[in-house]
């Protein structure tokens, strides 16, 4: 397809699904069913993109300390569990307060793993 023909269509598209959401009476339940699909879908489509990329990049990996691929294992856990838990760490504001250092953690072990793989 070509390129200037498909934004057009990818906006028609989210246009069609936002006028059944809100004109078809009763499209509660079929609107969670389809969020539901679109989050599995787009769920899957980055584990996939992660383990081809893991395995691209597996020799690489390897080769760097211990401590430092604890470090990034450690940073991408604490990032699924800081997703995860959001809905539950936001009522509270130590909950918000607590997802905010988590991020900052895992923004920063990131940051450590990048200038460690850089130096070999």
């Amino acid at each position: 397809m070509r390129r200037s023909l498909r934004i057009p269509l990818e906006l028609a598209v989210v246009v069609g699904i936002a006028a059944l959401v809100r004109y078809v009476p009763g499209s509660g339940h079929a609107t969670r069913a389809l969020e539901a699909a679109l989050s599995a879908a787009f769920a899957g489509a980055l584990i996939w993109t992660f383990g081809r990329a893991y395995k691209v990049r597996r020799w690489a990996l390897l080769s760097l300390p211990e401590r430092v691929r604890g470090e990034l294992y450690f940073a991408l856990a604490g990032f699924v569990l800081l997703l995860a838990g959001a809905s539950r760490l936001w009522r509270t504001a130590a909950g918000e307060f607590g997802f905010w250092v988590g991020i900052g953690l895992v923004v920063y072990l990131l940051f450590a793993f990048y200038r460690q793989a850089r130096r070999y």
